[in-house]
């Protein structure tokens, strides 16, 4: 179980996301797809330790894009 703080009065539900990557290498080039929380799910990351009203949503959908050159 997760607790919002440590007086153990609000319980923080569990969750799943679901997070995908694609990498492509060709020569010195690589370029990176990283996708997060594809679902849009809305869920309560952590509780802030100190109150039982102060709740971190999760994120939302979001995507990173990652170009390296390696030399």
């Amino acid at each position: 179980d997760r607790f919002a703080s440590a007086s153990n009065l609000v319980r923080l539900g569990g969750y799943f996301t679901f997070d995908a990557a694609l990498r492509y290498r060709a020569k010195a080039w690589e370029v990176a797809l990283n996708a997060y929380n594809l679902s849009n799910r809305k869920y309560i990351a952590s509780g802030h330790g100190g109150s039982d009203i102060l709740l971190l949503p999760g994120g939302p959908t979001a995507a990173q894009v990652t170009a390296r050159f390696h030399f």
